[in-house]
């Protein structure tokens, strides 16, 4: 029992899909990777300028305050200056999302700015060469970016913390991230029903050639596929129509030949009992009867001549068959004369005692094939004329070359009784007689034709029968060559 597997559109559709989705996560993932990092460093950027203005406006502040004062009238401490500088700069630029402190050397605090205070998670560790560090830090509830450096004023150094509040920016990032997250999902059922109906739909020729394979397989040959499609799909229908027609064809040719085999058993089982029951007929009423020699030797003629016919259709059985299971002939280029002298020599006798005469008409020197089968062929035929004709009649053999210089033509004609259309058609079928009664009377078999076919294949040639009821019939061959191939 064959095991059930999975459908093959089911097969590429999770193919399919699978790599596509993995494909679109990993370029959306990108994306919005990017986006986010395009996005930090905007941050980043607005961040570190914010910290660069404040580190600015106190530095410039301070040096203003300086130049104003550099005339002794006062000495303020530098702490002090830069509060102030720190306090006027928060007034004029105050941000509820941003938060500032600035720190002397020893970490005491000097100024701190008006905006939330739980903004500050934690201070950054600076170094003292000037460089500006930041860095993004998380809470549960918030996301902040910290900036830090130290400030030169007056000798002295002081730390300049920043802290700006990205909560939102962040937020709405991971809202847009969810969103696309979920756009994708949407567009991937989409997809996942588009590529089902698609493959069903592209796979369906395929499905049709499968319900068509086995309904041939059940044994409805005239079915064929419909090529609609120009693509790989239509080339295969188009092979499995070929398929179709050679399987067909090669039925048609089984069944043929299994009818012609129960004919031919049929008929041979009757040819061989219809001599066989008058034999045996006949010794026993001899034997019971104890005739007188006149009767005796009657009884004995008849079982004579039925015992000739039995050796006759033993002889061009043997023949038939030893044709039709080997091809292989004794081929070799004869002279045409010396056969048909040997062919007149069998064939005249048989017409004087109907008073027929066979007349010959020959342009050829040599043939190429086995002689013996070409006689064969031809006393048949000559033969088969012969039974067809009234006593008196004409049999016609004629050889020529045919269109092909290379070629043999031979024609055997009579004018006898002739055939129909249904006979012509049964005529090379082995025991087919027309009038089983005047062939038997003949000692025929009824294999002739089917004899002369198989010689006539055996050379590679072509037999034509044509025939009208009353008028006689031409068997005409071709294919034979004139010289050595």
């Amino acid at each position: 029992m064959k095991k059930r597997t999975m459908p093959l559109y089911i097969k590429i559709l999770f193919i399919v899909f699978i790599n596509v989705y993995i494909v679109c996560w990993i370029f959306a993932w990108q994306v919005i990777r990017s986006s986010q990092d395009i996005l930090l460093e905007k941050y980043v950027g607005s961040a570190v300028k914010g910290h660069g203005t404040l580190c600015d406006n106190i530095e410039s502040f301070s040096e203003n305050f300086y130049q104003l004062t550099s005339g002794g009238i006062s000495i303020h401490p530098v702490n002090k200056v830069v509060r102030e500088g720190a306090d006027s700069y928060d007034g004029k630029y105050h941000n509820p999302l941003v938060t500032f402190e600035i720190k002397d050397n020893s970490g005491g605090l000097v100024y701190r700015s008006q905006g939330d205070e739980a903004v500050n998670i934690h201070e950054l560790t600076v170094p003292q060469d000037g460089t500006v560090t930041y860095q993004l830090q998380y809470t549960s509830e918030r996301s902040t970016l910290a900036v830090s450096s130290w400030l030169e004023i007056k000798r002295q150094l002081f730390k300049v913390n920043y802290w700006e509040d990205i909560t939102e920016l962040i937020r709405t990032q991971h809202t847009f991230s969810r969103r696309a997250g979920a756009m994708l999902a949407g567009l991937s059922v989409i997809l996942l029903f588009s590529l089902y109906f698609g493959i069903r739909y592209a796979l369906r020729p395929l499905q049709e050639l499968g319900e068509k394979a086995r309904s041939i397989a059940k044994g409805d040959y005239s079915l064929r596929a419909d090529v609609t499609q120009q693509d790989e799909v239509g080339l295969l229908a188009e092979e499995f129509n070929h398929m179709a027609d050679a399987v067909e064809h090669r039925t048609e040719m089984l069944e043929e030949t299994a009818r012609l085999r129960e004919l031919y058993a049929a008929n041979l089982a009757h040819e061989i009992k219809s001599p066989m029951t008058s034999i045996i007929g006949y010794t026993e009423m001899a034997m019971l009867l104890q005739p007188d020699p006149e009767r005796l030797y009657e009884m004995l003629s008849y079982i004579n001549r039925e015992g000739k016919r039995l050796d006759a259709l033993s002889g061009a059985l043997l023949q038939w068959t030893s044709l039709n299971h080997d091809k292989e002939i004794s081929a070799r280029l004869f002279s045409v004369e010396r056969m048909l002298e040997h062919l007149r020599q069998i064939v005249e006798p048989l017409l004087e005692e109907e008073g027929q005469k066979l007349v010959t008409e020959n342009e050829l020197n040599q043939m190429w094939g086995d002689e013996n089968l070409i006689i064969t062929l031809l006393r048949n035929l000559i033969s088969n004329g012969a039974r067809a004709s009234e006593k008196g009649g004409l049999i016609y053999l004629r050889l020529k070359t045919g269109t092909d210089t290379e070629e043999c033509v031979m024609m055997v004609e009579d004018k006898g009784i002739g055939m129909d259309k249904d006979s012509l058609k049964r005529i090379k079928e082995p025991f087919y007689m027309i009038d089983k009664a005047r062939s038997r009377a003949h000692q025929g078999a009824g294999l002739g034709l089917a004899l002369c076919e198989a010689i006539v294949q055996a050379h590679g040639g072509q037999m034509d029968i044509r025939s009208e009821a009353e008028k006689g019939t031409c068997v005409t061959i071709t294919g034979f060559l004139c010289k050595s191939p």
